[in-house]
């Protein structure tokens, strides 16, 4: 049975190590695994700690944490070909990446399938980087490719401010589904597909 594979997109800052450490500490009920560039950001509480060898770290819940190297393609066939593979792959992109071609891998292995990609927004920021001469083609590019999009640090923003914000993105990412967030924190459900129930047709 194909692996889903969720995306998790957003420019530097909007949250995303945030949002996996959060679900890290959740109990899911799944076996799934995070593939990130660098462990260093991930906060691994040690008590969670089961094993850790090389690029990969075993989590007492059975979750597993990767870093992607040099070659994403790579970390993904290690993490199907394991003896106990995942149920579920999230895989952080780069803060300046377009997470659509990463989210095509699952489209074109079959032992994989895509399930969403989750673009998280600053609420606070989004809207002055999509305009910034260097940064905004970026800003587009991961909000035209969301399935989900998670407007965090809401709270930072007044009411008024906020719809202002979600009115934007619903414009900027018209098939996605916007969710309100403070501190990044989500259900687990949102991420690991039974909550999502997307469709990009």
């Amino acid at each position: 049975m194909p692996i889903p594979l969720t995306v998790i997109g957003g420019f530097l800052g909007a949250g995303k190590t945030t949002l996996l450490n959060h679900l890290l500490a959740q109990d899911t009920g799944l076996r799934f695994a995070v593939v990130v560039n660098d462990f260093g950001d991930l906060a691994v509480d040690g008590d969670l700690l089961a094993d850790h060898g090389g690029d990969t770290v075993t989590l007492a819940n059975g979750c597993i944490c990767c870093t992607m190297g040099d070659d994403l393609f790579l970390a993904l066939m290690k993490l199907i070909r394991r003896d106990d593979p995942p149920e579920h792959i999230l895989v952080e992109a780069s803060g300046v990446a377009d997470p659509r071609p990463i989210a095509n891998i699952a489209v074109l292995h079959p032992d994989l399938t895509p399930d969403a990609v989750v673009v998280l927004a600053d609420a606070e920021l989004v809207e002055e980087k999509a305009e910034d001469q260097y940064v905004g083609d970026t800003i587009h590019r991961q909000l035209a490719a969301a399935d989900l999009v998670i407007l965090n640090k809401c709270d930072l923003l007044d009411d008024y401010d906020q719809n202002e914000v979600r009115q934007w993105l619903a414009e900027q990412a018209p098939n996605a589904s916007i969710v309100k967030a403070r501190r990044a924190e989500v259900p687990a459900a949102l991420l690991l597909g039974s909550g999502l129930g997307l469709d990009r047709s």
